[in-house]
């Protein structure tokens, strides 16, 4: 149940910059004027800039940047056959993970109509204060610096595993990229994107399998990008392999609800197109591994592997040939490039 705080807040956004008198909240919300003034405090406190103008009222002032489902849904509505995703467009200010609160949405009776449906819901944030990568990993989401989206899908089988998902996610992603920035990122396989040798996105891949019949109740495809480098840069952890769309001080207008509507429209296309066999040679050719040297860390607690990456087959594992001349096509494990 929302509060006040949050009502006003909604009906702020709502206004698209404009300005909503004291008394047309109050009669919204059926609250007082005090309650709506000691709502607008509150809110002030948390950071959000409102401008209060006797006369006229309250208005929030948005960044040049600020992420919003009316502008996401604004820039979808540019997309054919994109027009019926924005009723599953819901935008939080801050969250623990997206994801989280994916996992959390999938087990309502209200989603249980959408099985099989392409999407059943979309959950953006400006600011994550418990992102996750793989593995348990923390993903930096600071507010106003990125694009933290978990797209939730309810699909009737299981065809690709989690690869194929986030195969998907990365070819439109780099898509997206492309159209709004025309800047060419690579995929790192198997979840992350780079630009300028730089890691700018990740992508978090997780659902719910029956065992029994090898059937899928939910799958969450999770993706944190870097759109802007954080005010006081990038932390000691990641400072050396992070990197961000624009560097600092570079702000573009409206950039993050463009980026968003593209990278849904783009997924929305390959999703319900071909699929991952659709989009495989378009991945090979932005991966950054083929050809390349890398060490391989397989979570299985052994030694390192060393080996020479040869291709990316259909089912998208990782083709790779060892020091010893074996061959093996990866399933899961993880990568990193090393310089002889």
């Amino acid at each position: 149940m929302k509060n006040t705080k949050d009502k006003v807040l909604e009906l702020l956004k709502g206004a698209c910059g404009g300005f909503l008198s004291g008394q047309e909240i109050a009669d919204s919300l059926y609250v007082t004027r005090a309650a709506v003034w000691k709502a607008v405090r509150a809110l002030q406190a948390d950071g959000m800039k409102i401008e209060a103008v006797t006369n006229r009222g309250y208005r929030l002032i948005r960044n040049a940047d600020s992420l919003s489902a009316e502008g996401i849904c604004v820039e979808l509505n540019r997309y054919a056959g994109c027009k019926d995703l924005a009723g599953l467009i819901d935008v939080h200010d801050r969250v623990e993970s997206t994801n989280t609160l994916a996992k959390e949405l999938a087990g309502t009776l209200e989603l249980q109509e959408h099985h099989g449906d392409p999407l059943s819901a979309i959950i953006i944030a400006d600011e994550q204060t418990a992102g996750r990568g793989r593995r348990g990993r923390t993903f930096q989401s600071p507010a106003g610096c990125g694009i933290y989206m978990s797209i939730l899908l309810k699909p009737d089988r299981l065809d690709n595993l989690a690869t194929g998902f986030t195969c998907m996610m990365a070819v439109a992603a780099c898509r997206a990229i492309s159209q709004i920035l025309h800047l060419e990122a690579g995929i790192k396989w198997v979840n992350d994107l780079y630009l300028n040798d730089k890691k700018i996105a990740g992508i978090l891949t997780e659902g719910t399998v029956s065992l029994e019949d090898n059937t899928v109740s939910d799958v969450i495809i999770g993706i944190g990008m870097n759109v802007y480098p954080p005010a006081e840069g990038f932390p000691d952890s990641v400072k050396s392999i992070a990197g961000s769309l624009l560097g600092p001080g570079e702000v573009a207008p409206d950039l993050r609800n463009r980026l968003c509507a593209a990278v849904i429209a783009e997924f929305y296309q390959i999703y319900t197109c071909n699929g991952v066999s659709g989009i495989i040679d378009e991945y090979r050719n932005r991966s950054v591994l083929i050809g390349q040297y890398v060490r391989i860390t397989d979570f299985s607690g052994g030694p390192y592997k060393y080996a020479l990456v040869e291709g990316i087959d259909d089912a998208c594992h990782l083709l790779v040939k060892y020091e010893n001349g074996k061959t093996e096509a990866l399933s899961s494990g993880e990568v990193s490039v090393v310089r002889y």
